[in-house]
């Protein structure tokens, strides 16, 4: 069995990493514009045709789920919602906290969560790998795009500097 790669009928999960080409054309017919980008990107991929949707998860989002998986159980029993965790913040209530939601879910049954569990643990030391380059990477752009921000924020609302793997970054002015 492909250690990247699980899936049954309507459900599949895959580990894209950064020694794949990126011109995987193989994503389902459904899959608009923005999820076929997704399907490409590197990480861990779920997607479940009869929602037609698809999630990106960044590696140590990844991992983060293995460690969950692996602490609770409830998975075996009840499946499990997966999804990409976002930061919300609330622009105009001061009042409230920015809070992880989850983005993209994905409702899961016990025997998709399985295969879940299965191709995570097959490649946790490639998914720790990831997660490290992806952190590197991750400081090197912040820098840029703050460079980027004092440049271009004069006069803006909300400006979009870079989406990257897993994270957005927003200026209010």
């Amino acid at each position: 069995m492909n250690n990247q790669l699980r899936k049954t009928a309507g459900f599949g999960a895959k580990l894209n990493t950064y020694e794949q080409p990126r011109r995987q054309a193989d994503y389902p017919a459904w899959a608009n514009p923005g999820q076929r980008e997704d399907w490409r990107s590197c990480g861990l991929v779920f997607w479940k045709d009869d929602a037609r949707q698809i999630t990106l998860f960044a590696a140590q989002d990844a991992l983060d789920v293995l460690t969950d998986m692996r602490s609770n159980s409830d998975w075996k029993q009840f499946g499990r919602i997966v999804g990409r965790p976002v930061l919300c913040h609330y622009l105009y209530d001061s009042q409230r906290k920015p809070e992880l939601v989850l983005s993209d879910e994905i409702s899961l049954s016990s025997a998709e969560a399985e295969l879940l569990f299965d191709l995570l643990q097959a490649n946790e030391r490639v998914l720790g790998e990831m997660a490290k380059a992806d952190e590197a990477m991750g400081r090197t752009r912040m820098a840029a795009a703050v460079r980027l921000g004092q440049r271009q924020v004069a006069g803006a609302q909300i400006v979009k500097l870079w989406e990257g793997q897993g994270w957005l970054l927003l200026l209010g002015c």
